[in-house]
């Protein structure tokens, strides 16, 4: 599936509803579905600075396709960091970094945000597309 047909598919989960502490309970949920990150990996090396609080990012590439991992020990960010792994897992570096991962203005998760909470989002996005990147070239 495409990152923009993932994007829609989570667009459509969220337009479920209306209130927007119902979307960050969906948002919180769907922390609850990432996987956990070894503790070995969650170093200074793959923390993801400008977050709030300790979110960490690692990537492999398997067969052409990136593969992430993260942690955060936060609700919100974990819940942001697990839908951000869901758009770009699986998919080719190139794509990842092209792609405009705009689906959290779309949904309206990002207005309801703090200001740090949204710095630390744009931190994530930042991040997944450096490690896209970083795969390209290597």
């Amino acid at each position: 599936m495409s990152i923009e047909a993932k994007q829609a598919e989570i667009a459509e989960e969220f337009s479920l509803f209306d209130d927007w502490q119902e979307k960050l309970q969906l948002v919180i949920d769907t922390g609850e579905t990432l996987k956990p990150m070894p503790a070995e990996l969650q170093t200074e090396e793959h923390r993801i600075h400008g977050c709030q609080n300790k979110v960490y990012l690692v990537s492999s590439l398997e067969n052409g396709l990136l593969r992430y991992q993260g942690s955060s020990e936060a609700q919100i960010p974990r819940g942001l960091l697990a839908l951000l792994i869901r758009l770009v897992n699986e998919e080719k570096p190139e794509e990842v970094v092209q792609a405009k991962l705009d689906v959290f203005e779309k949904v309206g998760i990002k207005d309801t945000l703090s200001m740090q909470r949204a710095v630390g989002l744009e931190s994530m996005i930042r991040q997944v597309k450096l490690e896209a990147a970083r795969h390209i070239h290597s």
